[in-house]
């Protein structure tokens, strides 16, 4: 937690020294702003700044200072700092460069004082921390003995200390302390009204944490079954693509319209054409010896038939394979039937027709 203390030494009649110590940012500039806001009523026209226990400054207790400094500056006095930290000279100078107010800058504080008409300036330290001794025993004392003896042992009445004339001046006015405790209170509602923004904002965000893991494992799930059924797909599409090829007849499966999606090795060596040549490509632009304007009509009937005709549908075509010879074909198209018994495709199988098949024409 930031800790800021902040000590009130008049060292003349319109001269106040604010000696600051510990870390002057966003969340203790209201105490030190507690201090400063009503000085410019009051007779004091200038204050020195001791910042040479100051650990910490950012702009926000900077630009307190630029507040005093300017109210100040008003009434014919001013704010300056002195024994500041190399950090807070930087930062004090690149405010000033970029038009901000330029604050007095000394490095000891007769230099400082030096134009409010206080020569001598004397700044009682911190006491100096007590060096530690050895642990010592010493003999535990006996209730019951000093009992016997009549031994009474009195509790030191605690001195109080009177409030001198010097530390009174030193202490705010008594209508003072309730701006004082109002400042710190209203201070203090603002820090737990960021707390509570931070809390909220944290909630959220854990929130939508756990809603980003939740769809990241759904989404895993997910692809883990696009890849199954992935190479299911290729596994039958492998199987399909070898019963094809292993079958003695050329031959090859069309889509809807028309484009070939597999060509077996019977048609590879029945018209030449490699199944990289043809897969992709419609039917009648592979330049086979096929007869195009007797085929495509009897696809395009097939098709528009649906899977309402029976059994598949064999026809007699004659045609020229690779070697330019005239080949009698009989051709056999076969509907490619879904589970609603829609036809999206067909097989067709040729092959040289022998002595007693029989066929359509």
């Amino acid at each position: 937690m930031m800790q800021l203390s902040v000590r009130l030494v008049p060292v003349g009649d319109t001269t106040l020294v604010v000696a600051l110590a510990g870390e002057l940012d966003s969340t203790t500039s209201p105490i030190l702003a507690a201090f400063l806001d009503p000085l410019p009523r009051s007779r004091v026209k200038h204050v020195i700044v001791a910042a040479g226990d100051l650990w910490f400054c950012d702009l926000n207790g900077l630009e307190q200072l630029a507040i005093t400094h300017r109210a100040m500056q008003e009434k014919g006095g001013h704010l300056a700092v002195a024994e500041a930290q190399p950090a807070l000279c930087r930062l004090v100078a690149l405010m000033t460069e970029h038009g901000g107010t330029a604050i007095p800058l000394f490095s000891t504080m007769p230099d400082a004082l030096a134009g409010t008409g206080v020569e001598i300036y004397e700044q009682t330290g911190p006491p100096r921390p007590v060096s530690r001794h050895l642990a010592c025993f010493r003999r535990a004392r006996d209730p019951r003995a000093e009992a016997h003896h009549g031994i009474r042992r009195l509790r030191p009445q605690r001195e109080e200390t009177p409030i001198t004339p010097d530390r009174q001046e030193n202490l705010p006015p008594p209508g003072r302390w309730s701006t004082i405790v109002h400042r710190l209170r209203s201070a203090n509602a603002e820090l737990e009204s960021a707390n509570e923004e931070l809390r909220s904002a944290n909630a959220e965000l854990r929130h939508t944490n756990d809603t980003l893991i939740a769809r990241a494992a759904e989404l895993r799930r997910v692809n883990d079954t696009l890849v199954a059924r992935t190479a299911e797909l290729d596994e039958v599409s492998r199987f399909t693509a070898s019963l094809v090829h292993g079958l003695g007849d050329a031959v090859m499966v069309l889509d809807a319209d028309m484009r070939v999606l597999i060509w077996g090795a019977g048609a590879e060596e029945l018209w030449g054409v490699r199944a990289g040549e043809a897969v992709g490509r419609p039917l009648a632009s592979l330049g086979t010896g096929l007869p195009v304007e007797m085929i495509v009509p009897l696809v395009r009937d097939t098709l528009a038939g649906g899977t309402r005709r029976a059994g598949a549908r064999r026809v007699a075509l004659d045609a020229v394979n690779d070697r330019g010879r005239p080949t009698p074909l009989t051709v056999e198209l076969s509907h490619l039937a879904t589970d609603d018994d829609s036809g999206h495709g067909l097989i067709i199988a040729m092959k040289v027709p022998r002595p007693g098949d029989s066929h359509d024409r």
